[in-house]
């Protein structure tokens, strides 16, 4: 497998202009199993038409330059974790931590595609990294940074 899909209604579009111009956006999107979170839609690949639509979307989270983000786990879950927001924000800003198993590899051995449960996600890995993740392993992922790839 070297694909990953993940269906997501998205809720919310926050965007960052300047002079009426959207530059980035986030989006915050609730998976088939009501977890929520943000993605960064820095290509603009969303608009407002899509809210309230389940998209089918590829997304990838980010390894941490030490690594230290993401372990292997020796229980089995698939599983997307996320706080629960303050009395100040209506949706949780903090990044969730992802449980999973890795289900495959893209093209490019330093992603991985985990099964987090509610969809496929990609994980990025360190180069030197790549032997130590194999398919089958079971992983946690505190998310550092979550980037939508594209829409499937």
């Amino acid at each position: 497998m070297n694909n990953a899909k993940f269906p997501a209604k998205l809720i919310e579009i926050e965007f960052f202009s300047h002079e009426g111009i959207r530059y980035d956006q986030d989006l915050f999107v609730e998976s088939k199993n009501g977890e929520t979170f943000w993605i960064q839609d820095v290509r603009l690949f969303c608009d407002d038409e899509m809210k309230g639509k389940t998209l089918e979307i590829e997304f990838s989270v980010s390894q941490s330059f030490s690594g230290d983000n993401l372990v292997k786990q020796g229980h089995k879950e698939k599983k997307i974790v996320f706080r629960k927001p303050d009395s100040k924000n209506k949706y949780p800003r903090d990044e969730p931590i992802f449980y999973g198993e890795i289900v495959g590899r893209k093209d490019d051995p330093r992603y991985l595609i985990v099964d987090v449960g509610s969809g496929t996600i990609i994980v990025s890995i360190n180069t030197n990294e790549v032997d130590n993740f194999l398919i089958g392993d079971y992983i946690k992922i505190d998310s550092l940074m979550i980037h939508l790839c594209k829409l499937l």
